[in-house]
C-alpha cells in the first residue's frame, strides 16, 4: 500500500474537496502500488499546484493531471485550446518549473548530465474516458517533442497490470544514480503538505472559557489574550452567532490590512450555514474613507469625532461590531466607531493584547489599552498556538524588557497534536549573530536555506520578518538571483521600488496587502508591522539597527510570538539584543 499526503481522511475534509477522478485516481494508487511509493495530493511546488505526485526513493517521480471531463462534448476539441492550456501543456509547465525554479542546483545538473530529465516523468488522466475518446490527444502528444513522452491514461485501462507496466517504462522501478538521496530529501521537502494542508477541515474546540466568549449577546465587552489563545477564533465564532442572533450585518474591523484574509479564513473555518454578504471585514482607514464617500463628506481627519455628525440619522448602523488588535487603535476611533456606527443596544467588542502596542497608543494606568468599553477585561491565557519553546522565550523577554512597562502573562501552554506532531521531533531554536556588512543579507540567505533544508520544512509554512522594509526587498532580490524561488512579500520587488514613483509604490504596497494570503505555497517575507496578529510554523526574525526598535521593545516580542513552532534570530550587528538571546540559547 502506497505512502498517500496528506492522508485519505485528511483530503476528505479540505474545504476545497478532490474531484471524483482525483479521489478515484487517489485510492488506486493508495491500494495498488508497494509502501516504498510516496503520492503527493495537490502539493505547493512554489506556486504550482499539481493535481498528484508520485515519488519513489532512488527511482524518481512522476507528474500526474486529472481531467474529468467528457471528452464527447466537443468543447474539448482543438478549438478549446486556442483560449486555454491544452492538459499536456500544463502538465509539461510542472515539470519544467521544477528544474528551472523550485529544486535548487536542479537546472545545472540537468546541463551537466541530460539523464536527469527522464528522472521526472508526466501523465494525464482522463477519468470518464475511453481510449477512442482522446484521439485529439494522441494528436497533441505527437506533435512537439516536449509532449511526446507524456503517457495518456483513461478510466477504463486503468488496471494494476497496466499502471505498473507505465511506471517501469519511466523508470520508478529500477534504481537510479541520479535520483541522489539528496534530490530525493529536497523533493520530499516541497512535496510534503503544508500545516494548513494538514489542519484544513479540522473541526475548532473551543475550551469552556473560549466557548462562552463566543456566545453573542448585546452589551459591551473587552478581551485580552496571550499570544496563541485564539483571539482571532473567538472573535470569528462570536461574530458568526451575532449575524445568527440578529439575522443582520455584522462588523469586522482592524488596522493591519493584511489581517482582513486571515479573518476572512478564521470564519470560513466556523462550520455553520451563512450568507458571506453579512460579514463586513475591512481595516479602519479603508471603513471610514468609505463610509465619507458613501455621504458625501470630503475626509480631512480620521480622529474628527464629530465628523459624521451631520449625517448621523442616514448612517445604516450595525447590531454588532467587532474590533481586533484593539491595541493598535486611537481612543478617538473607538468613540467614532461606536458613536455613528454601533445600533442603540449593539454588540460592541475589543480584542487586544497590550504587549503588542507596535504603534505606541495611550494605555490605562493598569497598563492596559486605553478603550470607551467600562469594566474589567475577560482574560484568555491558554496558548493553543504556541509550543512551549516558544511561550517560555516570550515570558522571558517580557521580563527582561517589559519589567517597568506591563505586567506579566501566565502562558499556558495547551499542546494540540496536530501542530507538536508536525514536521521534526521538537521545536527548534536558534541564535546567530552576524557582522553588518555589505554580504550579510547573503549570509542571512544561505542560513535560511540551510536550516529550513535540515529541518525539512515546507516554504509555505516560513515566514522571514524585519522591522526595515528595504532590507525584505534587498533579501528577496537575493533569493530570487540566488535560487529563482518565487517568495511571498508584503512590499514590492527591488526591480519596481527603482521603477516608480512614491505615489504608485504606495498604492501598489497597499494591494498586496489586500491580496496577502497565507497560504500561497512560497516562502513569505514582511515586515513585523504587516505580520502582526498573523501566525507562522517556522519564523526567521531579523534583528537590524534601526530606531523603530532601538526603544521599542513590543516589535521584537511581536515578532518573536508570530512564531508556531520554529524560531531563528538572526541579528545583523545589533549589541542590544545580544546578550538576551545568547543567553536564552544556551537554555
Amino acid at each position: 500500500m502506497a505512502n498517500l499526503y496528506p492522508s485519505l481522511e485528511n483530503i476528505n475534509r479540505l474545504k476545497v474537496p478532490p474531484t471524483e477522478g482525483e479521489l478515484f485516481l487517489l485510492t488506486f494508487l493508495k491500494d495498488n502500488l508497494e509502501d516504498d511509493f510516496e503520492v503527493y495530493f495537490q502539493p505547493y511546488l512554489n506556486g504550482d499546484r499539481p493535481d498528484i505526485v508520485l515519488m519513489k526513493e532512488k527511482s524518481g517521480a512522476m507528474i500526474i493531471e486529472v481531467k474529468d471531463w467528457n471528452l464527447k462534448n466537443s468543447i474539448y476539441k482543438n478549438s478549446h485550446f486556442i483560449k486555454n492550456k491544452s492538459p499536456l501543456d500544463q502538465v509539461y509547465f510542472y515539470k519544467k518549473n521544477l528544474f528551472n525554479l523550485h529544486i535548487k542546483g536542479l537546472l545545472e545538473l540537468k546541463i551537466e548530465n541530460p539523464k536527469l530529465d527522464l528522472l521526472i516523468s508526466c501523465a494525464v488522466y482522463f477519468h470518464k474516458a475511453k481510449k477512442e475518446d482522446i484521439v485529439e490527444f494522441e494528436k497533441q502528444k505527437r506533435a512537439t517533442a516536449a509532449r511526446k513522452n507524456i503517457e495518456l491514461i483513461v478510466a477504463d485501462s486503468l488496471t494494476t497490470t497496466n499502471f505498473k507496466e507505465i511506471l517501469f517504462e519511466k523508470g520508478l522501478y529500477r534504481e537510479s544514480n541520479d535520483f541522489t538521496n539528496e534530490l530525493y530529501k529536497s523533493f520530499k521537502r516541497y512535496l510534503q503538505p503544508s500545516l494548513h494542508t494538514i489542519e484544513d477541515g479540522i473541526p475548532i474546540i473551543f475550551t469552556k472559557r473560549q466557548k462562552n466568549l463566543t456566545v453573542s449577546q448585546p452589551g459591551e465587552q473587552k478581551i485580552k489574550g496571550v499570544v496563541g489563545s485564539g483571539k482571532t477564533l473567538v472573535m470569528a465564532r462570536r461574530a458568526v452567532s451575532a449575524h445568527k442572533r440578529t439575522k443582520n450585518h455584522v462588523l469586522l474591523l482592524t488596522y493591519n490590512i493584511t489581517l482582513i484574509n486571515y479573518i476572512h479564513d478564521k470564519i470560513s473555518d466556523v462550520r455553520e450555514e451563512y450568507d458571506w454578504k453579512y460579514f463586513h471585514i475591512v481595516n479602519y482607514h479603508q471603513f471610514f474613507k468609505a463610509e465619507a464617500n458613501n455621504h458625501g463628506l470630503k475626509r480631512k481627519s480620521f480622529e474628527n469625532e464629530l465628523f459624521y455628525e451631520d449625517v448621523k440619522d442616514e448612517i445604516v448602523k450595525y447590531d454588532a461590531i467587532f474590533i481586533d488588535e484593539v491595541q493598535d487603535y486611537k481612543i478617538e476611533w473607538l468613540r467614532i466607531i461606536k458613536k455613528y456606527f454601533l445600533a442603540d443596544g449593539g454588540e460592541f467588542v475589543l480584542f487586544g493584547d497590550e504587549k503588542q502596542n507596535i504603534y505606541e497608543r495611550d494605555m490605562e494606568s493598569d497598563r492596559k489599552p486605553k478603550t470607551n468599553v467600562i469594566g474589567r477585561w475577560k482574560e484568555l491565557n491558554e496558548s493553543f498556538r504556541l509550543t512551549t519553546r516558544i511561550a517560555d522565550i516570550a515570558i522571558k523577554y517580557q521580563k527582561y524588557f517589559f519589567s517597568e512597562k506591563y505586567d506579566f502573562d501566565n502562558i499556558k501552554v495547551i499542546k494540540q497534536k496536530t501542530i507538536a506532531d508536525f514536521g521534526h521531533e521538537k521545536p527548534y531554536f536558534e541564535y546567530y549573530f552576524l557582522a553588518d556588512g555589505p554580504d550579510s543579507l547573503s549570509q542571512v540567505h544561505k542560513k535560511v536555506y540551510a536550516i529550513s533544508t535540515k529541518l525539512n520544512i515546507q516554504p509555505n509554512d516560513i515566514c522571514i520578518l524585519s522591522s526595515k522594509k528595504q532590507t525584505l526587498i534587498d533579501l528577496d532580490f537575493v533569493i530570487r538571483s540566488d535560487t529563482n524561488e518565487k517568495t511571498e512579500m508584503m512590499c514590492v520587488t527591488k526591480e519596481v521600488s527603482e521603477s516608480v514613483n512614491n505615489d504608485k509604490l504606495e498604492r501598489i504596497e497597499k494591494s498586496k496587502k489586500l491580496h496577502f494570503w497565507m497560504n500561497s505555497g512560497t516562502m513569505k517575507l514582511s515586515t513585523i508591522h504587516s505580520f502582526k496578529g498573523l501566525e507562522i510554523s517556522t519564523l526567521f526574525l531579523i534583528i537590524e539597527k534601526n530606531p523603530a526598535i532601538d526603544n521599542h521593545e513590543e516589535l521584537i516580542y511581536t515578532g518573536i510570538t508570530r512564531c508556531i513552532r520554529n524560531l531563528v534570530v538572526i541579528n545583523i550587528g545589533h549589541p542590544k539584543y545580544d546578550s538576551f538571546f545568547k543567553k536564552i540559547e544556551r537554555t
